[in-house]
């Protein structure tokens, strides 16, 4: 009898490849959703039905002056006192709906009760993930569409920077010539007149796109105002933690947090030939930029009032649900949410464009 004829004992065929071989190392590109822009600058209130109403008073009765020498308000003795005509606030009530979105997987029994990682944990991760990045789209949608504005609530670059010394875009400010700086003011006051100062510029933060920030941080005017600020200066130093780090700009400019809007996207079918990468707001608004009111923090208090810009009214969040199917062998999986995006102020914001 003759020896089956075979391999020569060598460097890769003395054992069979496996997981713990690489110390069951994972390359997983999901996202922590709790480290989305999106969270620093809008507001979630938890509703108790899936359609509710949130009212909406105008403030401007409470600034009504019409005569400077207060002569609509004297009240003279023995004479009757103001009536008040006309001095009543107007108000309206706004219909909120919610909508439920689903956002699913599907697995093979085998391939679960196989797997060497946490199979399950990581599709949720990745459907969470995309629950968040489609909040993110919504919230952008609404931020930047100029015709949810007031003609005192948008502008250009260079037509804002005009009203205070001189616009232009801003990738040309110096800091003789601060278009950032000039434009920003401008925002901010008309926000504070429009609100009757009920929001206060430190509750406002500026949102942009990544190319806008790219564009933003290459300007002398950046470059300088990093020079001038002792904390941007820490932060470049290391002295202190700083977000915006990976797009060269400061976390407070000119006294406003800057939050980049950094989520993105595929919109290229599963194995495509070319996989297509876009940013969120790189898609909507690459040229502009909006200042949003944000008070306090992520959580709404229900019952209160709010001046926040945005406020996503959410019957649930981010349920993560999984379902073996005993006949077919499948595991089902989904995250749910049951939510929508208002822009509860606009009176709160100011739409830059045609910033670049």
């Amino acid at each position: 009898m003759g020896f089956a004829t075979g391999s020569v004992a060598a460097d890769y065929n003395t054992y069979v490849p496996n997981h713990e071989a690489s110390g069951k190392l994972i390359v997983n590109y999901s996202r922590n959703v709790n480290k989305f822009a999106l969270l620093r600058y809008i507001q979630i209130t938890k509703v108790t039905q899936d359609q509710a109403y949130y009212l909406a008073i105008t403030p401007d009765t409470a600034g009504r002056i019409l005569n400077t020498n207060l002569a609509d308000f004297v009240w003279p003795d023995g004479d009757y006192a103001p009536l008040g005509r006309g001095n009543n606030a107007k108000f309206n009530w706004n219909l909120v709906a919610t909508q439920r979105y689903a956002y699913p997987f599907l697995l093979g029994r085998k391939a679960v009760q196989q797997a060497t990682w946490p199979l399950l944990a990581i599709e949720a991760g990745q459907m969470a993930q995309l629950a968040m990045t489609a909040r993110t789209l919504l919230t952008a949608n609404l931020l930047f569409t100029s015709s949810n504005y007031d003609s005192n609530h948008t502008g250009t670059a260079t037509a804002t920077g005009a009203n205070l010394g001189g616009g232009g875009l801003w990738t040309a400010g110096t800091s003789t010539n601060p278009y950032i700086q000039r434009s920003l003011l401008y925002g901010a006051q008309q926000i504070q007149k429009t609100t009757l100062s009920a929001v206060d510029p430190q509750e406002m933060v500026l949102v942009i796109s990544p190319s806008m920030a790219s564009a933003m941080a290459t300007s002398a005017e950046i470059h300088d105002y990093f020079k001038g600020s002792v904390f941007a200066a820490a932060q470049v130093r290391g002295d202190v933690p700083w977000l915006n780090k990976v797009w060269a700009l400061p976390d407070l400019l000119y006294g406003f947090p800057v939050v980049v809007e950094d989520a993105s996207y595929v919109s290229s079918q599963l194995d495509a030939g070319t996989t297509t990468y876009s940013y969120v707001l790189d898609s909507i608004a690459s040229n502009d930029a909006v200042l949003v009111s944000r008070p306090g923090g992520l959580e709404g208090t229900y019952g209160t009032k709010s001046f926040s810009t945005i406020t996503g009214f959410f019957y649930e969040e981010l349920t993560v649900e999984s379902k073996d199917d005993v006949d077919n062998r499948l595991t089902r999986g989904r995250v749910v949410e049951d939510y929508v995006i208002v822009q509860t102020a606009p009176a709160a914001t100011f739409l830059f464009t045609s910033c670049k």
